[in-house]
């Protein structure tokens, strides 16, 4: 048997894609002991790069000393973060993986029809089932997994608005891997879920690029694969919905507020959402938690019982504060953003995830909240929904409920295009911000005024924290 040149696997995958699947036939076949484990490292502030990497090969390599790993996209970016330590940014994306396992063998994992895997994604998150198992002494046991159930997704409601936000996000994370492999100069052995579904014979294409003979393949599985009526029936419902997917209109909203909402979402998504923006400022959570948020609010009292956060992104200070709450409820004017939150903390009667309109804080009873929050995104907002924003929580805090809210400093373009400004900057001053909140009948407990930025984009005096409250 001939040797591997480097037997180390690293399958780049997304939700629900058939990755388990790929995993579990690696170790049935002597090809490492793939799973998720850069999973439990991503959202530990103290942890080393050094001490991940060799935790996940510790764990991930079997007794043949064959290496493997999966890695999905939605926290590659957290992961070469923690790799990345205290040194610049590269340029090429996530290049700290192609570092740290350099002569790898890359998979890529994918599915041919992404409605259906959205609709496998949108089933998944609503029925708390990941996967079916075909015996309760197997071997594996992947989160979320029940034993040999059918028709479990036949309760599950799914629309074609679901089907079609699920749509966006894998799209997303296929373009960003994509652009992995093209930055890195990395070819990866492509599989596709419809192959591994069918059987083993992929493997053998690993295999071959590893450089070893090829082995007796075993295709016992003690995992089933996920799919019913209800899919289907989901996937013709979707493909039979003709309705354009026009935006809704912000309710009670003038022009200004219409017009400044798609600028922002456009702004948003290009600048942001199909950027690695969000992965990048996720290492930058706690500090700033820690560093500016709590230091900032002090001695105040503040109630986190029922906490609010509006603009959530992608949840990096969502975590704490689901943490600190009894009840959370996380807004954000793009789908995006929604599901990725829904995915990664999970909904129940006490945490919701909601698209909101722009301008109100959708869903939320009034006088229910008894803390808000808002960090690094009213900043860009437009005066006038700076002002909706402030009488909405007038309406939901309690009667001496609080709300920290991150707004802009920034006076010098009361005209112009805020996606031109210094860190899209929105026109807006500490003195127009406190009239705003007065004329909202809200009360200011105190104000500060901040920097921001590092090296050349470090600008003086640029924003403002300010603590409000329903008297």
């Amino acid at each position: 048997m001939k040797t591997a040149m480097k037997q180390e696997i690293i399958l780049c995958a997304t939700q629900r894609c058939g990755s388990t699947l790929v995993c579990e036939d690696l170790r049935n076949n002597g090809l490492g002991l793939a799973e998720e484990y850069f999973g439990q490292f991503v959202d530990r502030p103290d942890v080393e790069a050094e001490q991940m990497l060799a935790a996940v090969r510790k764990r991930g390599t079997d007794e043949n000393g064959v290496f493997s790993v999966k890695i999905m996209a939605s926290y590659a970016g957290k992961v070469v973060d923690i790799l990345r330590g205290d040194a610049p940014a590269d340029t090429t994306l996530w290049q700290p993986l192609v570092k740290s396992y350099p002569g790898a063998t890359w998979v890529y994992i994918s599915r041919r029809s992404i409605v259906r895997q959205a609709i496998s994604r949108v089933i998944s998150r609503k029925s708390g089932i990941n996967h079916v198992l075909k015996e309760d002494d197997a071997k594996i046991r992947p989160g979320r997994s029940i034993v040999s159930a059918t028709g479990f997704e036949a309760n599950v409601a799914v629309t074609p608005q679901e089907i079609s936000r699920a749509c966006m996000n894998i799209v997303r994370e296929h373009e960003l891997w994509e652009r992995f492999f093209r930055e890195n100069n990395i070819e990866p052995v492509r599989i596709e879920y419809e192959d591994v579904a069918a059987g083993i014979s992929y493997l053998e294409r690993i295999v071959e690029r590893l450089g070893m003979d090829k082995p007796h393949l075993n295709s016992e599985r003690a995992l089933l694969r996920l799919s019913g009526n209800s899919n289907e029936e989901a996937f013709d419902l979707f493909m039979a919905d003709t309705k354009p997917r026009a935006p809704a209109e912000p309710a009670k909203s003038d022009a200004s507020k219409k017009s400044w909402i798609e600028s922002v979402k456009d702004v948003a998504r290009n600048r942001w959402v199909t950027t690695p923006y969000y992965d990048s400022v996720e290492k930058r959570a706690l500090t700033q938690w820690q560093n500016m948020i709590i230091p900032f609010i002090g001695d105040t009292p503040v109630d986190f019982s029922s906490t609010l956060e509006l603009a959530v992104g992608h949840g990096r200070l969502s975590a704490i504060l689901i943490e600190k709450s009894k009840s959370f409820v996380g807004l954000d004017i793009l789908s995006e953003n929604v599901d990725i939150c829904r995915d990664r903390f999970g909904e129940s009667e006490t945490r919701r995830f909601v698209l909101n309109d722009g301008v109100h804080l959708t869903g939320v009873d009034d006088s229910s909240v008894t803390f808000g929050f808002c960090f690094d995104s009213m900043v860009h907002f437009d005066s006038d929904v700076v002002r909706s924003y402030l009488e909405e929580f007038r309406r939901v805090l309690v009667p001496g409920g609080t709300a920290f809210l991150h707004h802009s400093n920034y006076g010098k373009n009361p005209t112009g295009d805020f996606s031109r400004a210094p860190h899209a900057r929105n026109f807006m001053t500490k003195e127009l911000f406190h009239h705003l909140a007065h004329k909202s009948g809200l009360v200011i407990v105190k104000s500060k005024v901040i920097d921001w930025g590092a090296g050349e984009k470090h600008h003086k005096d640029h924003d403002c924290l300010t603590l409000i409250k329903r008297p």
